[in-house]
């Protein structure tokens, strides 16, 4: 929801059920506010100047007259590591939740910005906001492919742009997807020590829970809300590998549609390549006339290449190894199976792959 706002109801102890029933609207209509101000009708703005003694145009701008950039990025962009590792030993569901998704905030803020950036269409005001977001960031190289292209000199100062003038002459400034899929592997933000594991948990990644026990995290190992917030904030890389695998696992497609809804892809595996496709006249014997599955000869040139290495793929290659059908089933079985099963059938006989 709206950063300033929730500033503003922690300030008054104002909860958003109760600023629901004060505004006469329904919660899930707050969640949807963001942060420019432009989904909050003109009698909701009024009523939230009234109640938190603020102006309009503050509400519009995010921020108190007099707040300087620094303090409403403070406030926007509160990645607390300390203070996240404290609420995740204490068991504070809503402020781990409200850390987690702050991560992720940030995550899409600063590559969004950073294709600026790279084509040069930044602000002044972006510029110093793309510069505040940088420092939640380590920069590895190594993890990406093109590694080895890259050189950086720490003492002529802008590592950045270095890095960028390195990944646009090796790939071409017009191809920003491929600079932005390279970026997001090299720039790594804090997880706070967390991982999440193959039993729908969490668990920690490094040695700061040591001193807490075997279980340091309490109820909020196995809460689905934090499992799902802790998958959203992750790389698109650690999405990926995860989903895979998941997948794989043979979940079920309603779990897996969360995972594929919060950014995920289901890539290809060796296993999959012999894969088959059937005229589906059939289904009880499926029998009919087997044809190779076009998708499947993109993949194949690839697949060996990067197997159990996604982040060494390219991103042309990484587009060839996302399983587009698998996931086009998973979506139709978690929506439709049950509620309408007819359209689910429909789309049984003219899936592409069998699977």
């Amino acid at each position: 929801m709206n950063s300033f706002i929730k500033s503003l109801m922690e300030e008054r102890k104002i909860k958003q059920k109760d600023l629901a029933i004060i505004l006469g609207i329904s919660s899930a209509a707050i969640s949807q506010w963001n942060d420019e101000g432009t989904n909050i009708s003109a009698n909701c703005l009024f009523m939230l100047s009234k109640l938190f003694h603020v102006t309009v145009d503050e509400l519009l701008a995010g921020k108190r007259s007099g707040e300087s950039l620094e303090d409403k990025w403070a406030r926007d962009y509160n990645v607390n590591e300390e203070a996240a590792r404290r609420s995740l030993i204490d068991g504070e569901k809503e402020k781990v939740l409200n850390y987690f998704g702050i991560l992720s905030k940030v995550n899409k803020r600063f590559f969004c910005l950073f294709e600026k950036k790279i084509v040069g269409n930044m602000s002044d005001y972006e510029l110093k906001e793309w510069e505040y977001l940088k420092q939640y960031y380590k920069i590895n190289i190594f993890q990406s492919r093109m590694s080895e292209s890259i050189q950086i000199s720490r003492r002529n100062g802008d590592v950045e742009q270095q890095i960028i003038n390195s990944l646009i002459e090796k790939i071409g400034v017009q191809d920003k997807d491929s600079i932005i899929w390279e970026l997001q592997k090299i720039y790594n933000i804090t997880h706070y020590g967390v991982k999440i594991t193959r039993d729908k948990e969490i668990a920690p990644a490094d040695n700061y829970y040591s001193d807490y026990g075997d279980d340091p995290f309490g109820d909020l190992k196995d809460d689905e809300d934090v499992f799902f917030a802790v998958y959203e904030s992750l790389s698109p890389v650690e999405k990926d590998a995860f989903l895979t695998a998941e997948s794989h696992n043979k979940r079920g497609a309603e779990y897996l549609y969360e995972l594929i809804k919060r950014g995920g892809n289901i890539l290809y595996l060796p296993s999959d390549l012999n894969l088959t496709n059937f005229d589906m006249k059939d289904l009880d014997d499926l029998e009919g006339e087997k044809k190779p599955v076009f998708e499947l000869d993109k993949a194949h040139a690839v697949v060996y290449e990067v197997y159990d290495n996604y982040g060494l793929a390219k991103y042309e290659q990484y587009q060839a190894l996302i399983n587009r059908t698998r996931m086009l089933q998973i979506e139709m079985e978690a929506q439709y199976k049950e509620k309408e099963p007819i359209k689910y059938w429909e789309f049984l006989k003219n899936i592409d792959v069998m699977i």
